[in-house]
């Protein structure tokens, strides 16, 4: 059904024909007068346009108590502050435009009170505009209306941009942290909650770059323990099939999830990588050694490094010295106590291609060759450049490599796990 049109007439002559809507918009901006009047198709006469008027309402803060002017007041024929913001009050309150006061009446209640109440009554002001906030805020709705009240009252009280900004913004970002995390909870599909986080965002008077960031910021962190929910856990990594992933990522941008590495995004492709490690296909790989039948799954060039025991001599007790006098007898200063002391050190055994098969790992190296059986590995561990192989028996192995040391390591685990069931 279309809106209802209305004329509108001031003094006997018609000032337009328009929806309902505007007609009361209009008039609540000041533009038509309460005392024109409006006439729709089925009234027998014109009535005046007050009647169209949403209810007012009264300031959002309350009236101060008017006090008599103190001595120096009188002196300087001057109100007492707290009386020159009663009729301050008093103007908003009986204002046609709600919350706006033009420079006319500014300057008459200037001249009234004595003194230039923004300037001198600043701090109440913004006591005042922090108030208008609080109450617009109460419902958890922030009404068009209310919004332009807000910039209203900051004209009104003579305010900057950036005051007013600095005043509203603790506010209204706990108001879009707070609705936004609502919309994400609601029982509805991703299109209408994206919907109601966009209408929420455009209506928020701050900046669009600070909006955005705290959109991002609460989606990013929902989507976070959404994943959370979803992924499943195994040898310490967080798994999670790439249907479900794909489905997840697709909402996240829906949402407006921030998706640089670091974030969300990388936390999802590093569980879609461990799924694939951990319950995808097993790869198979060219193999560079000669194995007949059996299937290769892995193969690097590496160093081989293992730990080999070192002994040290050292010498305790001072220094030590000697030396021969004129009569022929040797004098001798300081100990000769040495000791032998033995220690690990990492070293490099040789180069050469590491080898995974299903049932074990292979190295093939110049001067060095050894096979370990999957069943004998105790635990796998990957380093920045390198993995660490520990066995039942005989010192730890270590394959010294770049390419994705992490996802190696999860690809024997598997292979450690698989050939033990």
């Amino acid at each position: 059904m279309s809106e209802q049109t209305v004329h509108v007439a001031r003094q006997g002559k018609v000032l337009g024909v328009m929806p309902f809507g505007e007609a009361v918009t209009r008039l609540a901006s000041g533009e038509f007068r309460p005392i024109d009047h409006y006439w729709m198709p089925g009234m027998a006469e014109w009535r005046a346009l007050s009647e169209l008027a949403p209810p007012r309402r009264k300031p959002p803060f309350p009236r101060p108590v008017p006090e008599p002017a103190g001595l120096m007041d009188r002196m300087l024929g001057r109100m007492h502050p707290n009386a020159a913001l009663a009729e301050f009050w008093d103007l908003l309150n009986e204002s046609p435009v709600e919350c706006l006061l033009g420079a006319d009446r500014l300057a008459e209640l200037e001249r009234r009170v004595g003194f230039d109440v923004r300037s001198r009554c600043q701090k109440q002001l913004d006591a005042w505009y922090l108030q208008a906030v609080a109450a617009f805020l109460a419902d958890r709705q922030f009404t068009p209306q209310e919004r332009v009240n807000l910039g209203n009252l900051a004209a009104t009280f003579g305010m900057s941009d950036a005051r007013a900004l600095a005043l509203r913004r603790a506010a209204f970002r706990a108001h879009l942290v707070s609705g936004t995390r609502f919309a994400l909870d609601r029982d509805a599909p991703p299109e209408a909650k994206a919907a109601d986080i966009r209408e929420l965002s455009l209506g928020v008077p701050l900046p669009p770059a600070e909006v955005e960031d705290v959109r991002q910021e609460v989606v990013g962190v929902h989507m976070d323990r959404i994943l959370g929910e979803m992924v499943e856990k195994e040898d310490g990594e967080e798994l999670l099939d790439p249907r479900s992933a794909e489905a997840l990522e697709r909402e996240a941008r829906l949402l407006g999830a921030p998706l640089a590495e670091g974030t969300f995004a990388g936390r999802l492709d590093s569980a879609v990588n461990a799924w694939k490690v951990f319950r995808g296909p097993l790869p198979q790989v060219p193999c560079p050694l000669e194995l007949g039948s059996e299937p290769c799954h892995w193969s690097s060039e590496v160093q081989l490094i293992q730990n080999k025991r070192i002994v040290t001599r050292r010498s305790y007790g001072g220094l030590f010295g000697s030396s021969r006098s004129i009569m022929g007898v040797r004098i001798r200063a300081g100990s000769y106590n040495v000791q032998r002391e033995t220690e690990d050190q990492l070293t490099k055994i040789d180069d050469g291609v590491a080898v995974f098969t299903p049932r074990r790992v292979l190295f093939d190296g110049a001067y060095k060759n050894f096979t370990v059986a999957h069943a004998k590995i105790t635990d796998v561990v990957a380093y920045t450049d390198a993995i660490q192989i520990s066995r039942e028996s005989g010192p730890d192995v270590y394959f010294v490599f770049r390419q994705d040391p992490e996802g190696v390591a999860r690809l024997l685990r598997r292979l450690v796990r698989e050939a033990r069931r």
